[in-house]
């Protein structure tokens, strides 16, 4: 009985070292969920300002322009953007 005694409080102390450290990451934590939240909220608006037809226009764009050219680093590039 001693021995659980002697595990239970050296388990106590060490999560007792350990507390500034767990306040400090939850702090962090909750300053970084701030932050996604605002920059979700920043890319929402950027997104409704884009309608799909200027998209449509881009893709055209960038099709006729790999028609026209050539190459291993371009074909390589748009096969990465699709």
């Amino acid at each position: 009985m001693h021995s659980q005694a002697t595990f239970f409080h050296q388990g106590y102390d060490l999560l007792q070292e350990f507390d500034p450290f767990m306040k400090t990451v939850a702090g962090q934590v909750d300053i970084m969920r701030k932050d996604a939240a605002a920059i979700a909220k920043d890319m929402d608006s950027r997104h409704s300002l884009v309608s799909p037809k200027n998209l449509e226009v881009r893709h055209s764009i960038v099709q006729s322009d790999a028609h026209a050219q050539s190459g291993h680093y371009l074909e390589t590039c748009m096969v990465c953007i699709k």
